[in-house]
């Protein structure tokens, strides 16, 4: 079984876990600070909290795209657009303003990050901004970090690893390093600038 069909089933079998806003109040607080523009792409959107939240609080339009099935319907209940395909998978013709990846390109294999973020980059507007965040750490594989009975796949970055990654698309804006009880992991939520 691929990594995203892994991944995708744990989600679909723990859906009401994963329909909160992440790293909250920091993460609304840095979203009212920056301007996110009129569109904006968010990858991983779970349930679609934060993008119920954006469309409330930030005036702009979103589309979302989560391959978990189950939660991809509850954020389409929500009168979201929602793409069900991972961000390897999706495809758009559009330009978007801000782009969003909470706590969802900890899932994409280590070797397929760069493309990744290439693509995102492809995705934004000249100076865009991307939102992002990522386990601190070594390494990758499939755990069980929330001893809920079934391994993911997690991909852990230290920032000597994430710069050279970042540094050729976007200009870093900030950095935060949040402390996950649940994981006992530190979350690093970074800001960037399209270049």
């Amino acid at each position: 079984m691929s990594i995203d069909k892994i991944n995708a089933e744990f989600y679909n079998n723990n859906e009401e876990a994963f329909d909160k806003i992440p790293f909250d109040p920091l993460l609304p607080e840095i979203l009212k600070r920056h301007f996110l523009g009129r569109r904006v792409l968010e990858i991983g959107s779970g349930g679609g909290a934060l993008a119920l939240w954006l469309k409330e609080n930030c005036n702009c339009s979103l589309v979302l795209c989560e391959p978990a099935e189950k939660l991809a319907l509850k954020a389409r209940s929500k009168g979201l657009d929602v793409h069900t395909s991972s961000i390897q998978n999706f495809q758009s013709d559009e330009k978007f303003d801000s782009a969003l990846a909470i706590s969802s390109l900890i899932h994409v294999p280590k070797e397929e990050l760069p493309a990744v973020i290439h693509k995102i980059h492809g995705l934004l507007e000249d100076k865009g901004l991307f939102v992002v965040s990522f386990i601190e750490g070594t390494g990758d594989g499939f755990e069980d970090p929330t001893k809920a009975g079934r391994d993911r796949y997690f991909a852990l970055y230290t920032e000597a690893e994430l710069a050279p990654l970042f540094s050729p698309h976007f200009n870093e804006l900030e950095t935060h390093r949040i402390f996950n009880k649940k994981m006992n992991r530190h979350f690093l939520l970074k800001v960037f600038k399209r270049n």
